[in-house]
C-alpha cells in the first residue's frame, strides 16, 4: 500500500516440491506434525462412511493459519501455496490478467492475517480487496 512500511527481523521465502505431508521427509513439516502444530487435511468420502487423508496441510481458509492436531488454529503460523493445494485448490496457478485469481486471493488473506497478528491495521487493505472487481465468467479462457 502506498506510504506503508512494515519491518521484521526475518522473512522466510520457501520454495517447495509437491509433497505428501503424510510421508514427508521435510524437517520443518515433520517438526510441525511432531509438535502437533499441524495436521493433514481430511475430506469426507462420498459415501460419508469415513474421511480420507490428503497430502496437504489443514489450514483455515479465511486466514491461512495452520489447524493444529487438536483442531484449534495456530496463533501465528500460516501456510500458503503448494503445501495447501489439496486443501484450497487452484491457489498455485499463476494469475491471469482480467481475472480474480485464487492465488492472489489466498496471499491477500494470509497477508491480512499475518499483519493483524503483528498488530498492523488492515482496514485499508480490507477495503481495497473488497472493492476489487470480480471477473465475469466469460473473461476466463476456455481450455
Amino acid at each position: 500500500m502506498a506510504g506503508s512500511r512494515v519491518t521484521a527481523p526475518a522473512l522466510i521465502d520457501a520454495w517447495m516440491h509437491f509433497h505428501d505431508l503424510t510421508e514427508t521427509r521435510d524437517p520443518l513439516s515433520q517438526s510441525l506434525l511432531d509438535a502437533e502444530r499441524a495436521r493433514p487435511f481430511n475430506v469426507a468420502k462420498r459415501d460419508g462412511s469415513e474421511t480420507a487423508v490428503t497430502r496437504a496441510f489443514d489450514v483455515d481458509g479465511d486466514t491461512g493459519r495452520l489447524v493444529r492436531a487438536d483442531g484449534t488454529l495456530d496463533p501465528t503460523l500460516h501456510v500458503a501455496g503448494i503445501p495447501v493445494d489439496d486443501t484450497l485448490h487452484d491457489t498455485i496457478i499463476s494469475p491471469m490478467p482480467g481475472t480474480d485469481p485464487p492465488m492472489l486471493r489466498e496471499t491477500d488473506r494470509v497477508a491480512r492475517s499475518a499483519l493483524a497478528i503483528a498488530g498492523v491495521s488492515v482496514t485499508a487493505a480490507r477495503q481495497g480487496s473488497q472493492s476489487a472487481p470480480h471477473a465475469a465468467p466469460s473473461a476466463v479462457p476456455q481450455r
